[in-house]
C-alpha cells in the first residue's frame, strides 16, 4: 500500500494538494493508493473529491510506503510517528527545502533555497526535471507556441483560494485595457458566487476543472500568475508571464525564474499598484522579442515529464521492498 501525506488551505495555496491527486493519478491503476492528512481544509479538499482520508490509528498497522508533500513538516506531530511506522518515506519538494530526514527526496526547485547536507543511505532527485506537472503538460511542452507580436489572450490565476473581490478587481482591470479574459476560479467560492461572476462577466472564460488548464495556459499570450506551481504550468507551455509573489518563499521562486530567463516579476501581490503593473503589462504586450525570449526559455527548463521519472521511481522503490 502507499500512503500519499499532503496538506495545503488558504494560508500556503492549494498547491501541494493539487499535486497530491496529480500523483494519485498517475500511480493509483499500478498501486494500492490512500490518503492521509489533518487539516481540516486538506480532509475538505479530499472529501470533495469523494476520496475518503485514512485515520492516524490505521498508519500504526504499518507495511506502507509513505510519500509526503508537505510545506511545513515540523508543524505535524504525527509525521516522526508515520515515519517509524512506513516502510520507506519518499518526500516531495520544490525549492531545495528536503531538510526533513526522509529515505528518498524529490525537489523540482529552478535554484535551491537551501543547501543539502548529502547522506550515502538517502537518495536524492533533484532539480526542474523532477518538478511535478499534470501528464497533459507535456503534450503542450512538445507543441510549438506561436508568440503573437501583439498579446491579447490573458490567463490569469491568483491562487488556489484566490478572493472573490481580486479576481473581480483584475477582470475589470484586464477588459478595460481591450484583453480575452480566461480565469482559474479556485476554491472556497459558491455556487451563488460564480452565477453573480458569469453574470458580471459574460466574456470571461472562467477555469475549474484541472484537465483543461494546460490548454489554457497554451493558449494564453500572457499568464498573469501569483502562487508557486503555475510558475512552472506556464514555463512548461512557453507562455510568456508575469508573475506576483504572496510570502518570501515565492519571491524566492520568482527571482529564480527571472534569473534563468523566464517571466517577469509583477513585486508582492498585497503591497500591489495599479499604475506600476500597467505600465509593465502594457510594455509586455508589445514587447514581441523578450515575449519569444521567455517562451523559450520556460520550455527549456520545464519538459513536464516530472511525474513519470517519480513513477519510475516508486515503482522500483516499491519493488524492493514487496517482491
Amino acid at each position: 500500500m502507499i500512503v500519499i501525506w499532503a496538506e495545503g488551505g488558504k494560508r500556503i495555496g492549494s498547491g501541494h494538494l493539487n499535486r497530491s491527486m496529480d500523483v494519485f493519478n498517475i500511480l493509483k491503476g499500478e498501486f494500492n493508493v490512500n490518503f492521509y492528512a489533518e487539516d481540516p481544509e486538506s480532509i475538505q479538499f479530499y472529501r470533495d473529491r469523494e476520496i475518503h482520508v485514512l485515520k492516524f490509528d490505521v498508519l500504526k498497522n504499518g507495511n506502507f510506503f509513505l510519500i509526503t508533500d508537505l510545506r511545513f513538516p515540523e508543524e505535524h506531530k504525527n509525521l516522526k510517528d508515520i515515519k517509524k511506522y512506513a516502510l520507506k518515506h519518499l518526500s516531495i519538494h520544490d525549492m531545495g527545502l528536503a531538510q526533513m530526514d526522509s529515505d528518498i527526496k524529490v525537489d523540482g526547485h529552478i535554484k535551491m533555497l537551501n543547501e543539502y547536507q548529502f547522506e550515502d543511505n538517502k537518495k536524492y532527485y533533484l532539480g526542474p526535471d523532477y518538478f511535478l506537472l499534470k501528464t497533459k503538460f507535456r503534450h503542450f511542452n512538445k507543441v510549438r507556441k506561436k508568440v503573437k507580436k501583439k498579446a491579447r489572450r490573458i490567463y490569469l490565476s491568483l491562487g488556489g483560494w484566490s478572493r472573490l473581490e481580486d479576481l473581480r478587481y483584475f477582470s475589470e482591470l484586464l477588459l478595460k485595457e481591450g484583453f480575452v479574459l480566461t480565469i482559474s476560479w479556485g476554491f472556497g467560492k459558491s455556487n451563488r458566487d460564480r452565477r453573480l461572476f458569469r453574470k458580471n462577466f459574460p466574456s470571461v472564460d472562467i477555469v475549474t476543472r484541472g484537465e483543461f488548464i494546460p490548454r489554457k495556459y497554451y493558449e494564453a499570450d500572457i499568464a498573469i500568475l501569483a502562487g508557486g506551481i503555475s510558475f512552472y504550468e506556464a514555463a512548461c507551455t512557453g507562455t510568456p508571464s508575469l508573475l506576483f509573489y504572496k510570502d518570501e518563499f515565492q519571491k524566492f521562486t520568482v527571482n529564480s525564474f527571472v534569473e534563468h530567463g523566464f517571466g517577469i516579476s509583477a513585486g508582492n501581490l498585497f503591497d500591489f499598484n495599479e499604475n506600476e503593473f500597467l505600465e509593465v503589462l502594457r510594455n509586455y504586450k508589445y514587447d514581441f522579442e523578450m515575449r519569444k525570449n521567455h517562451s523559450n526559455a520556460g520550455k527549456r527548463m520545464i519538459d513536464g515529464l516530472g511525474l513519470l521519472r517519480l513513477k519510475k521511481i516508486v515503482e522500483e522503490e516499491y519493488d524492493k521492498l514487496f517482491k
